[in-house]
């Protein structure tokens, strides 16, 4: 029985140990919408095709405690989970995700620079965006202050659900 997780995202990597590590049936746990479907398209499926292991999917929605939980009581029906890098840095402090034994995935240098963390691979490299309707605000915002002055730009803000991200934006 598994007692921790491995935290990988990204597919070579991920695809790498999953074939080395679990011939049958891979059980991922990922983020869900879109971005869940787009990874099926990407590396699910060619993966599961080359190798004729079944894909097994769960949603994710970022509570470590979830998974703390699993491991706490020794029931993690998932071989990969998908995170955030904090969630990961947190999740190998606590002993919660299994470390990666690289000798098995592949050098350290050649993931992109400070990808190839202990409990977990990156995946993917993002940017925001401060978006408006012009229809709305007649001025343009220019920085993330302005999506904070309510009274400058009044009106409804979208933001992620994700904590970390918009805490540090508030800052």
């Amino acid at each position: 029985m598994r007692k921790t997780l491995l935290a990988l995202a990204a597919a070579t990597a991920s695809m790498t140990i999953a074939g080395a590590a679990f011939t049958d049936e891979l059980s991922i746990m990922a983020s869900g919408g879109a971005w869940q479907d787009a990874q099926r398209k990407a590396w699910f499926e060619p993966f599961s095709k080359e190798t004729g292991a079944k894909i097994l999917e769960q949603e994710y929605l970022g509570d470590l405690g979830k998974v703390k939980a699993m491991v706490e009581t020794g029931n993690v029906p998932i071989d990969l989970v998908t995170v955030e890098t904090a969630t990961v840095l947190q999740g190998c402090d606590a002993g919660i995700l299994e470390r990666l034994d690289y000798s098995k995935i592949g050098p350290r240098d050649k993931f992109i620079e400070g990808s190839a963390l202990d409990c977990g691979v990156g995946l993917d490299a993002y940017g925001d965006i401060l978006a408006y309707d012009p229809t709305v605000l007649k001025e343009a915002p220019t920085s993330v202050l302005d999506l904070f002055d309510t009274t400058k730009f009044p009106g409804k803000r979208a933001m992620r659900k994700f904590p970390a991200q918009n805490l540090e934006w508030a800052l």
